[in-house]
């Protein structure tokens, strides 16, 4: 099993593109991304990782849905929900060998999507937006709003 991550993200990596680090984030690592959500939460975790995809290729504006999607997905890679029986994926989690090296991507995945979440959480309470470079006039306070 194995979820086809074309480079190995290291979680000191950092983003720097013309749009948000979660942009770069998501580009650098769309199939593993697919992979693993599939892996954890089945079609249900591919269409999350698809909305996702589709919301940031729109425009580099996120809205309060993306970034409501964006925590879901942390939820299910950081395995949030996989001790309620009700929930799918409780079972999709059981079927992994956790000795399976991809139990180790998928940490290191779940730790590069949290540092990206969080650096749109530091771009938020920055002083000045307009100094980040790609980042001028995508934020408003009204449109990014992080519970974290």
């Amino acid at each position: 099993m194995n979820i086809a991550v074309a480079h190995k993200f290291a979680a000191t990596e950092t983003y720097e593109d013309q749009g948000l680090p979660i942009h770069g984030f998501f580009e650098e690592h769309r199939d593993a991304l697919l992979n693993a959500a599939g892996l954890l939460g089945g079609r249900e975790g591919v269409n999350l990782v698809e909305e996702i995809i589709d919301a940031l290729s729109r425009d580099n504006d996120l809205s309060r849905r993306t970034i409501r999607l964006l925590h879901d997905l942390e939820d299910l890679l950081a395995l949030e929900n996989v001790g309620d029986p009700d929930r799918a994926e409780t079972g999709y989690f059981s079927a992994i060998d956790i000795l399976d090296p991809v139990v180790d991507e998928i940490c290191l995945l779940t730790d590069g999507l949290r540092a990206a979440v969080a650096a749109l959480s530091e771009l938020q309470r920055a002083p000045s937006i307009e100094t980040h470079p790609g980042v001028s006039g995508h934020l408003s306070s009204s449109r990014i709003r992080l519970a974290v």
